[in-house]
């Protein structure tokens, strides 16, 4: 593989020595992956060349390997585990984020990774479970956006639960067509009642000159009084009506 590095001495290089050899070891690992002898090694010697590189040209280096079924998977997990930014192309692509792999770096991960890879197409109902389990709200959205998941009841039970109070995680599930129809139906109850709520509240805080303007102006674009009500609950549009009078 070439003249030896001593991985004490990178800080000593020049910069350009220093990207020659992650250059040479990337290659070579890209190849050749953990079967070569020296693959521990070459871990090593990359990891400490990227702990003096910037933020930028850490994340080409996880970009490199991400992609790779071929990169050890000691590498993989180091890079997952550092800054999101740093860690997203991996955490994103690498074929090599399975079960088993995912458990070794479980509580290293913040939210942030975690919202990641909840945006895989390839993930697993074991995952998935890890993911809602683990993760914020702010994961769940996400989970319950990536249509290409089926979720399992017991995952569907726990984004339900998060569903109600969280309004995004609550309109992201109505956006499945994959859910029972009990569960869909009750999401559908919640949307109709906050959104009678909300509407309420906003018709409160208008003066009657601007309801009045308001349904005029959607009088006119819709053509038709009865279309007034188009994208409107009976509830909201009589409350509407009733204060703008």
């Amino acid at each position: 593989m070439g003249q030896a590095v001593d991985a004490d001495r990178l800080g000593e290089l020049p910069e350009s020595h220093r990207k020659a050899v992650l250059e040479r070891l990337t290659q070579h690992l890209l190849e050749h992956g953990e079967d070569s002898a020296d693959a521990a090694t070459s871990v090593d010697i990359i990891l400490k060349i990227i702990e003096l590189m910037t933020t930028n040209e850490q994340r080409e280096v996880t970009e490199r390997f991400a992609r790779s079924a071929n990169a050890p998977q000691r590498l993989i997990q180091r890079l997952c585990c550092e800054h999101p930014y740093i860690a997203e192309p991996a955490l994103r692509c690498s074929p090599l984020i399975d079960a088993g792999f995912r458990d070794d770096i479980a509580d290293e991960l913040s939210d942030l990774h975690l919202q990641t890879v909840a945006e895989r197409c390839d993930l697993s109902q074991d995952t998935v479970q890890f993911l809602i389990d683990k993760g914020t709200p702010d994961v769940h959205v996400r989970i319950a956006h990536n249509l290409n998941i089926n979720l399992t009841i017991e995952a569907l039970t726990k984004l339900m639960r998060s569903a109600a109070t969280r309004n995004d995680v609550e309109e992201a599930l109505c956006g499945r067509e994959d859910l029972p129809e009990k569960a869909s139906d009750i999401l559908m109850k919640r949307v109709a009642r906050r959104l009678n709520q909300e509407v309420g509240s906003a018709a409160n805080c208008l003066s009657r000159d601007a309801l009045r303007v308001a349904l005029r102006t959607s009088d006119a674009s819709n053509g038709t009084e009865e279309a007034d009500t188009r994208g409107l609950s009976l509830e909201a549009f009589t409350t509407i009506t009733r204060l703008s009078r």
